[in-house]
């Protein structure tokens, strides 16, 4: 896996120097080592001073929707530093959704949002990776909604210019369109 590794640090590296988004898909057979590696990475991102964020998925998350950027919610993403700087509407409405949140801002929690979700994610977002570069692991994505698929679309194309590396574990027999039209953009519109 040390070709695997050296392309996704390699990635890494550019995320952070040119303060660009990019999206690695690591595709394999079940038992290759894809946790494993993701974990090898996050460790390595840490060293360089960035943070990150994780999320697995399981079958039961296709019935939910929303489920993936829920659990990237809850998952940690609370606790990367300048998530705090983000917009009142977006804490109020990550508070509304998750205990994690109402408990770390009480007074968004009091507050009646208008703000979806997925907005209120992608403005965490915005903030977090302007104060440190940002790995987003989305371990088992096979098994992601399509919702939260295509909220992952949506963060490619609103913080492109964000120093945010999502990484994609999968195994090769995901049905998912969505999952398959994100991994089409590599290389064409998104690095």
């Amino acid at each position: 896996r040390d070709a695997d590794l050296s392309a996704i640090m390699g990635q890494w590296r550019e995320v952070r120097k040119s303060t660009r988004l990019a999206l690695v898909v690591l595709e394999a057979e079940p038992g290759y080592g894809k946790s494993r590696l993701a974990q090898e990475v996050t460790a390595r991102v840490a060293l360089d001073g960035g943070a990150s964020v994780t999320t697995r998925s399981v079958s039961a998350d296709r019935r939910q929707h929303l489920s993936g950027i829920l659990s990237l919610a809850r998952g940690g993403l609370v606790d990367v530093a300048g998530a705090a700087a983000a917009p009142p509407a977006a804490l109020g409405a990550l508070a509304h959704e998750s205990s994690e949140w109402a408990e770390r801002f009480p007074a968004a929690a009091r507050v009646p949002s208008s703000q979806s979700l997925s907005g209120a994610v992608t403005e965490v977002l915005r903030v977090a990776s302007a104060e440190q570069p940002l790995l987003l692991v989305f371990d088992d994505a096979q098994w992601l909604d399509d919702a939260s698929l295509d909220q992952l679309e949506i963060i490619v194309r609103d913080l492109a210019r964000a120093s945010l590396l999502l990484l994609l574990t999968t195994t090769r027999e995901s049905s998912s369109p969505r999952l398959a039209a994100l991994r089409a953009r590599i290389g064409r519109d998104v690095p």
